[in-house]
């Protein structure tokens, strides 16, 4: 369970050590309010920007709930905008006030009692005016400072800052009330519901009408932040239980998965962000050198050659198989977080399909080359190649699940295909990204590893083991329709208004019977054309012809009447590959032609005669 897990992380040593302690958070504090420790104003201290301080924090809705010892304006100080209600103004101030009384009361620290006076003197109808002329906003943070002059150890103390050092001794008792205050253990507690937690098991215990903690760093999210479970209409509250309660989970189990799913986002090395739009969590349940995420972006080559080196070697092996690997796709709906997936399995599950999954993508460019530099394609090219404009589509479905069968296994679905046929025969060209993608489509749609037949496809196979007969002609189809394209263009050349491609594609992949007799029959023309020029190029073409014929149906000769999606995806593979082969041998051609012409040259220097 993803909540589960992620309250385990925030458990774990090494992850504890990082995380807010409990009840506090980094919050950006604008100003400091010096006092001495009799209570007296001395100053104000305006900081920068871009500075957090770890400080008492609680997740507010629509109530009023000061927070210790930092806040804003309206708590501190009954300093807000002019508009805003005065009565909720005075009690928010008297509520901080009180709060405040009550930690002097408990903790007798001399830092908070020094700002208990302080707020005690401060009369916010006559003493607001020092906030008007420092220029301070009501929204803005601000927390207390307390000055101890000729102290011998420090001269200052900020009693909410949980950061600022041992020289602050006795402010975890402070940090005790602030807890106390948050987890019912205050006379609150018998106000809160007793439940279940679905967290931390079956003891009943208080559980939270509103989980502590916000969730921040998700795409299109709110600044503020989301929330993992929550339920604020009627359609979806659950036996006359709302918000949170729908769910019921204690406040020590909800701040523990919102702490380490805040610290998931906010790390590199554990999170990224595909398409600008789903951000994706990994971890592992003990501790780990592994960090594939960290090669982010579009780098898969580099990515494959880590994972092929981290399954290699046995003692490596036995320690990635009892690691568990878990991962979770989160996007935003307004105010609230969107599960899309939830991994969980082994570390060296994990990784064997990721090899898998690069080794099923595995094809050659377009010219029939290895670059290995872009030899696998990223996640995010293999989601684009499905639409004609994927900026105005819903391609998150499609990335998870791509994410979910590289990293858990499975199979991608026949829908996407079908997406794919149609793009082909739309643009009626068979890209590098289509062509992978489909190869990857049809590996993973195989009930075992032994039927494998694309496992030797990642270039032209001019004879593919395919079980289904059908299956096997409507590859070979491709490849003749390839290569009467090659015909037409060594006798037409490539300024041609309609190609043979633009006008028959789509009807060759999905009725080859009622297309490609005829094609072929009217490719004779061309070859004799080439003949009587290039006798050469003319057996060569002729001959690729007849080795394709000779593999659709050697012993009736005709073509496929009709062929189903996955049978049309197998034809433009075949298109594919034989199109990159010709490239290819054209290319080898020229630079064999080139190198011959060049020896020549250098015999005639040196026997000109």
């Amino acid at each position: 369970m993803l909540l589960k897990q992620l309250y385990d992380l925030s458990q774990r040593p090494d992850i504890k050590a990082k995380l807010p302690i409990e009840g506090y958070n980094l919050v950006p504090v604008k100003w400091l309010v010096h006092i001495d420790l009799e209570g007296n104003f001395i100053r104000f201290q305006e900081l920068g920007d871009r500075e957090k301080r770890m400080v008492p924090d609680c997740k507010r809705s629509s109530g009023i709930k000061p927070k210790l010892l930092a806040d804003k304006g309206d708590y501190v100080f009954g300093y807000a905008e002019a508009d805003a209600p005065a009565d909720k103004v005075a009690e928010r101030h008297r509520q901080f006030k009180a709060l405040v009384q009550q930690c002097a009361e408990v903790t007798q620290n001399p830092n908070v009692l020094a700002v208990a006076r302080f707020l005690a003197k401060w009369n916010p109808a006559i003493d607001n005016a020092k906030l008007v002329e420092q220029k301070i906003e009501p929204s803005q943070v601000l927390t207390f400072c307390v000055n101890h002059l000729n102290h011998p150890d420090f001269d200052t103390v900020i009693p909410a800052d949980a950061q600022a050092g041992d020289a602050q001794a006795g402010l975890s008792t402070v940090q005790s009330f602030w807890s106390s205050q948050l987890t019912g253990e205050d006379s609150d507690s018998d106000q809160r519901a007793v439940m279940t937690c679905l967290v931390l098991g079956n003891d009943p215990r208080p559980v939270e009408e509103r989980l502590p903690i916000s969730i921040k760093g998700i795409p299109n999210g709110q600044t503020s932040g989301t929330a993992l479970v929550s339920a604020n209409a009627a359609p979806f509250t659950s036996y006359g239980l709302k918000n949170s309660l729908t769910s019921p989970i204690c406040r020590e189990a909800g701040e523990g998965f919102g702490k380490a799913l805040n610290y998931l986002l906010a790390t590199e090395d554990s999170r990224f962000i595909l398409n600008n739009d789903v951000a994706y969590v990994f971890w592992t349940q003990h501790t780990t050198r592994f960090r594939a995420a960290t090669y982010k972006n579009d780098q898969p080559s580099k990515i494959r050659n880590v994972l092929v080196k981290a399954i290699k070697g046995e003692k490596r092996l036995a320690r990635l198989q009892a690691n568990r690997f878990y991962a979770a796709a989160l996007t935003a709906s307004g105010a609230r977080v969107v599960v899309r997936d939830w991994i969980d399995t082994t570390l060296h599950n994990a990784i064997v399909n990721l090899v898998n999954w690069f080794d099923a993508q595995d094809l050659v460019d377009s010219f029939g080359e290895i670059d290995d530099q872009r030899r696998y394609l990223s996640i995010y090219r293999l989601s684009r190649c499905l639409y004609r404009d994927p900026s105005k589509e819903d391609i998150a479905r499609i990335t998870t699940r791509l994410m979910h069968v590289a990293i858990a296994g499975g199979t991608l679905t026949h829908e996407m295909l079908v997406q794919l046929v149609k793009r082909n025969r739309a643009e009626r060209e068979v890209t590098r990204d289509r062509a992978a993608l489909i190869k990857l489509i049809l590996t993973t749609q195989l009930k075992t590893p032994e039927e494998n037949p694309m496992a030797d496809m990642h270039c032209l196979n001019p004879d593919p083991q395919f079980k289904n007969p059908l299956d096997r002609a409507a590859y070979h189809c491709g490849r003749l329709l390839a290569q009467l394209e090659q015909v037409q263009s060594q006798a037409l050349g490539r300024d041609v208004n309609a190609t043979l491609i633009d006008r028959f594609y789509g009807a060759a992949s999905a009725t080859p019977g009622k297309v490609l007799g005829k094609l072929v029959e009217d490719a004779q023309p061309h070859l004799a054309r080439i003949r009587k020029d290039r006798r050469g190029t003319y057996e060569a073409l002729q001959q690729k012809l007849e080795d394709i014929l000779c593999n659709i149906s050697p012993e009736s000769g005709l073509f496929p009447n009709s062929l189903n999606s996955q049978q049309q995806s197998i034809f433009a593979l075949g298109y594919y590959h034989q199109r990159a082969q010709n490239r290819k041998d054209a290319k080898d051609g020229a630079t064999t032609r080139k190198q011959a012409q060049t020896e020549s040259d250098d015999t005639f220097e040196t026997n000109p005669e």
